[in-house]
């Protein structure tokens, strides 16, 4: 049976997603490096947009 901490929410899978259709699209048509930084960026944008949601509404007085 899986353990329920291994599995990945509906977020991270949108994220990954993104980054990989993002580094596919950037691959053909800026380049391997290029494809890298975005793959990169994607990731970190997703992250940190998600935990600024979090942030902002469990922090409501």
């Amino acid at each position: 049976m899986e353990d329920e901490s291994n599995k990945l929410g509906l977020w991270e899978r949108i994220t990954i997603a993104t980054a990989i259709l993002g580094a596919i699209v950037g691959l053909f048509k800026e380049g391997p490096i290029a494809a890298l930084i975005k793959f990169v960026f994607i990731l970190v944008f997703m992250i940190a947009l998600k935990t600024l949601v979090i942030w902002v509404f469990t922090d409501s007085d």
